[in-house]
């Protein structure tokens, strides 16, 4: 088996980052076709996570996806029927996923849930080249739905904070808590907000994730994810379907195991009597 389980995959998936969208055009059939190659531009985000490794990020105004080398695992989805696609490379398999399936797969909850605490929207940075905003999560402190708003205003606008806007950053940098930079520039398609594998409101996460640090409360600082470069490139369109060739997997079960895993298992001999009898 893998080094990485089904179960090790889900859950460091659910710890990465990322948006996960981007189309794919099949055939009525049961294997993906591969249309006349197109080039369009985008931007090509590199990533490394603590527990994922490398990750790459595809994005522009129509088409997202989200690949990793490790557990051989893509999430692909584009305009215009935003069809969400999973696909292995290492088994050489894909499915097409609902939106259903797709939070099950991270282990999000429903995209119309109430988020357990609304973040605080303040600082401002620039990471591998491009402008970042950071969303504060704090584990203990409660902040109120208005203001919350009021400070993703203030990001948005560069609007100096006022004092009890100053004193929650303050607070809230200080307290255990997550932090999330997300590109202010690069714009996730409006079909594929929801997908975010967050639990930030949806409204607060339209761009894709930079940098992802959680801080104890004893002070201790670790990045669990980060941005090594940005950059604009042209790719080809066939980059956001599933390979030609892959094979349907039936569950999201069998989209992570190899079938050569199995190919030493021998059916158990028979002796050829009749079972009860000598």
């Amino acid at each position: 088996m893998r080094n990485l389980s089904v179960k090790s995959v889900v859950m460091q998936i659910s710890l990465a980052i990322c948006t996960i969208t981007i189309g794919t055009v099949l055939e009525a059939s049961s294997t993906p076709s591969s249309q006349g190659a197109h080039t369009m531009e985008v931007w090509t985000i590199k990533q490394q996570s603590c527990t994922l490794g490398d990750i790459e990020v595809l994005v522009n105004e129509s088409a997202f996806r989200w690949k990793n080398a490790k557990s051989g695992l893509t999430l692909t989805t584009h305009a215009p029927d935003w069809k969400i696609f999973a696909y292995n490379d290492l088994n050489k398999k894909f499915m097409e996923l609902t939106k259903k399936d797709l939070l099950e797969m991270v282990n999000k909850k429903s995209a119309g849930s109430k988020p357990k605490k609304w973040p605080v929207i303040s600082g401002t940075a620039v990471i591998a080249g491009i402008p970042v905003v950071r969303a504060i999560s704090p584990v203990h402190v409660e902040v109120q739905k208005s203001l919350s708003l009021k400070l993703n205003e203030a990001a948005k606008t560069n609007r100096k904070l006022d004092a009890k806007e100053a004193q929650l950053v303050d607070q809230s940098l200080k307290d255990a808590h997550e932090e999330i930079w997300v590109a202010r520039n690069i714009a996730v398609p409006t079909a594929a907000i929801g997908l975010l594998n967050s639990d930030l409101p949806a409204s607060f996460t339209p761009h894709p994730f930079i940098r992802m640090i959680t801080v104890t409360n004893k002070g201790v600082t670790r990045t669990m994810m980060d941005t090594q470069s940005v950059r604009r490139n042209k790719v080809s369109t066939d980059a956001f379907n599933p390979p030609p060739g892959y094979k349907r997997a039936e569950s999201q079960l069998s989209l992570f195991i190899d079938d050569s895993d199995f190919d030493d298992l021998e059916a158990p001999k028979t002796s050829g009597k009749t079972p009860g009898k000598n």
